[in-house]
C-alpha cells in the first residue's frame, strides 16, 4: 500500500500523465508485507495506438530504499563535515590558544571523511544494483545530443543489441546495422517524423543480434527544442518486447 503522505501526489502525477499521454517519473513509498515502507523510483511510458489512444503503459519500478538511506547518510556526513570545517577554521585563527582543540577537530574531520568514502562506495554499489535492475527488465536508455551529433547508450542498451559496451560505439551506423534490413527505412522515418511533428517517438523494429537471434525492440523517446524551435536533444528508453510480440502472434494464430 502507498504511504498516506504520498497518495495525493502520486494520484496527481498519474492523472496528469494519462491526460497528457506523456511519460512520468516519480518516487514514492510502498509498505512491504512486513510493514516496512520501501522507496521506489517509478518511470512510466505510454504506448499509443495509431489513433492516439493509450494502449498500454511500459516502464520500470526500482527499489531505491538503500540509495535513499545512503544519500541521507551522505547528507548528514557532509553537513557534519561543513560544521567541523567551520569550527576548524575558527580554531586556526587562534592556533596558539586552541592547538589541542584544533588537533582533535582534525582527527574528527579525518574520521568523517573516511565515513564519507564508505558512503560513496555504498552509493556505487547501489548504482550497480540499478544497472542490474535495468538488465533484468530488458531495458536500456539512450541520449542523442543533436547539437554535437553525439549519441550515448547505457551499457544495458549495448547488451540489448548483443554488443559489447567495452568495444562497440554508440553511432547511428551501428544502430542501423543492428536493425533488420526491411525495418531500417521505417524506423529512421519514425524518428524524423517525431522530430518534425514535435510528437513523442514510438518506434518498433526488429534487431538482429550477432548470434542471429531476432529481437523486437520498442523505442520510446522525447525531443527537446531550443528557444528558436530547433531540436537540440532526444532521449528515451528501448524495451525488449519480443515475448509480448510472440504472445500476440500466438493469440492471432489461435483465433484464426
Amino acid at each position: 500500500a502507498l504511504h498516506p503522505d504520498d497518495l495525493g501526489r502520486v494520484t496527481e502525477v498519474w492523472r496528469a500523465a494519462v491526460r497528457a499521454k506523456r511519460n512520468y517519473e516519480i518516487e514514492y513509498r510502498i509498505r512491504r508485507h512486513d510493514g516496512e515502507y520501501r522507496h521506489f523510483l517509478v518511470r512510466g511510458v505510454p504506448v499509443c495506438n495509431e489513433d492516439g489512444s493509450i494502449r498500454e503503459w511500459g516502464g520500470t519500478c526500482i527499489d531505491i530504499t538503500e540509495r535513499e538511506k545512503s544519500e541521507e547518510a551522505a547528507r548528514q556526513i557532509n553537513a557534519e563535515l561543513e560544521r567541523r570545517t567551520a569550527a576548524l577554521e575558527k580554531a586556526n585563527k587562534d592556533l596558539e590558544a586552541s592547538r589541542l582543540a584544533a588537533l582533535n577537530l582534525m582527527d574528527d574531520a579525518i574520521e568523517a571523511r573516511r565515513k564519507a568514502e564508505q558512503v560513496s562506495a555504498e552509493l556505487e554499489r547501489v548504482s550497480e544494483s540499478l544497472i542490474l535492475a535495468q538488465q533484468s527488465a530488458g531495458a536500456g536508455t539512450w541520449d542523442w545530443d543533436m547539437t554535437t551529433g553525439r549519441l550515448q547508450w547505457s551499457p544495458e542498451l549495448f547488451r540489448l543489441f548483443g554488443l559489447d559496451p567495452a568495444s562497440a560505439q554508440a553511432t547511428f551506423d551501428v544502430w542501423r546495422a543492428v536493425i533488420l534490413p526491411e525495418d531500417r527505412e521505417a524506423a529512421s522515418a519514425r524518428i524524423e517524423r517525431a522530430i518534425e511533428q514535435h510528437t513523442r517517438l514510438v518506434n518498433e523494429y526488429r534487431a538482429v543480434l550477432p548470434s542471429g537471434e531476432v529481437r523486437w525492440i520498442n523505442a520510446l523517446g522525447d525531443t527537446t527544442y531550443g528557444a528558436d524551435g530547433k531540436p537540440v536533444r532526444m532521449a528515451g528508453i528501448c524495451l525488449d518486447i519480443t515475448d509480448r510480440k510472440r504472445a500476440e502472434d500466438a493469440l492471432r494464430i489461435s483465433n484464426s
